[in-house]
């Protein structure tokens, strides 16, 4: 039996993020995001920093682990300056939006099957 590696941080592991993937964010799920954002980016350039960054997710009501927010300073500071903007803080939650959401469904889906029973 093989066991993935990769980060231990849920919102660093490429493997989750491409299976959750199934579906995009929808817009009020990015408008979340969005406002969430706006929050804490304070002088309005459009990043926030490293420790914004645990702050705002603890915010949304997810609790990172003290690893997982080594792991994603880590990643910041290497690949962005040690500054997330929107887009990355999009793409870094979404793996985690999509996961909480993966068993649930939509209207759209309640109503076919509604339809199918009637």
């Amino acid at each position: 039996m093989q066991v993935p590696v990769g980060p231990a941080c849920i919102f660093l592991r490429k493997g989750i993020a491409e299976k959750q993937r199934e579906r995009p964010l929808g817009q009020d799920e990015i408008e979340e995001l969005r406002e969430a954002f706006l929050e804490f980016d304070k002088d309005r350039d459009g990043f926030i920093s490293c420790k914004d960054l645990g702050n705002l997710m603890r915010t949304m009501g997810y609790m990172p682990t003290e690893m997982e927010l080594t792991e994603l300073g880590q990643q910041i500071r290497m690949n962005l300056g040690g500054r997330v903007d929107f887009d990355d803080f999009v793409e870094l939650m979404t793996p985690k939006l999509l996961e909480e959401t993966a068993g649930m469904i939509g209207v759209q889906e309640m109503r076919d099957a509604f339809k199918e029973v009637s």
